[in-house]
């Protein structure tokens, strides 16, 4: 029988990636923090074999993954409200203003701290794990594979941030009213939807496979 937790966690992460294929705050943070919230509770990480660093270690992952996606989710936010109704020359001074660059360098730097921070959690959950329990092979691949797709999206932030922080030093020494026009879009952005699949099966994999693991080798 399939658990209420995962149809719950399952129908937030379809919710969080249609969020992120058109960029919705409220659709993609609010999704991914309810499927994040249920993988927290799921009966194999509340099993009482699993240790409890090992539980806390796991719901700290998802806690950062979560917070990153909110984070990000804020950023759509905060541009969509103040963009609205804006002009080509409006939107352009809004891109090149120095605080709107300087939070959305900081925003982006934390986005990509947490999901380093959870990527490398991770390996440590599963290193403590798999190192204990060398036999169960098909259990540290899914592990494995969690990792794979915890690490494409934390490597994507990456990205982001140095491209972030380059047009930022560009822009802030132009002279004001100088630069590109800007546009806008309602999307849909399949890189951001994929991003976020990514992470939500990368950290549910990761997870869920390393309580696993963890509670097998107490057995």
């Amino acid at each position: 029988m399939r658990s209420p937790i995962m149809v719950v966690a399952c129908a937030a992460a379809v919710v969080a990636v249609v969020g992120g294929l058109f960029e919705s705050p409220w659709l993609a943070g609010g999704g991914f923090l309810v499927a994040a919230s249920a993988l927290g509770v799921h009966p194999g990480l509340m099993n009482v074999l699993v240790p409890p660093f090992q539980r806390l270690l796991l719901r700290v992952i998802l806690g950062l993954a979560a917070v990153a996606v909110g984070i990000r989710a804020y950023g759509w936010w905060v541009w969509q409200s103040r963009s609205v109704a804006l002009t080509g020359p409006e939107l352009l001074t809004l891109t090149t203003d120095a605080d709107y660059l300087q939070w959305s360098v900081l925003r982006a730097l934390f986005v990509a701290g947490a999901l380093l921070l959870a990527a490398a959690l991770a390996v440590l959950a599963v290193a403590l794990t798999v190192r204990a329990a060398p036999a169960r092979q098909r259990i540290a691949a899914c592990a494995a594979a969690g990792l794979v797709g915890l690490a494409i999206p934390a490597w994507s932030a990456m990205q982001d941030l140095l491209l972030l922080q380059r047009s930022a030093a560009l822009f802030l020494t132009l002279p004001a009213g100088s630069g590109t026009a800007v546009g806008t879009s309602d999307g849909p952005f399949p890189e951001t939807a994929l991003m976020i699949a990514l992470l939500l099966v990368g950290t549910g994999l990761t997870v869920l496979a390393a309580a696993h693991l963890s509670r097998r080798t107490e057995d």
